[in-house]
């Protein structure tokens, strides 16, 4: 069988949401984290992440990576069927 999932931690989220704000790629944070790099592009994606040369010019401005409002969005999912 394949490996076993598991879902981010708060502690992981935090590091993620520092190292986004440091200027570090998914790559680098899935390197340090001993994540894939998927996981972690899913996760800023999910939760709103947009590089700053791919925010849009007009419009509602999304919000940076908050690992408290990340964690807060996986459980109210987890709960539903």
């Amino acid at each position: 069988m394949g490996k076993h999932y598991s879902h981010l931690s708060a502690e992981e989220r935090g590091a993620i949401m520092v190292g986004k704000a440091g200027g570090q790629s998914a790559r680098q944070l899935a390197l340090l984290l001993g994540r894939s790099p998927s996981t972690i592009s899913r996760e800023l994606a999910r939760d709103g992440h947009l590089e700053p040369s791919a925010l849009p010019r007009m419009g509602r401005p999304r919000l940076a990576y908050e690992a408290q409002r990340a964690g807060q969005r996986a459980r109210r999912l987890s709960r539903k069927p």
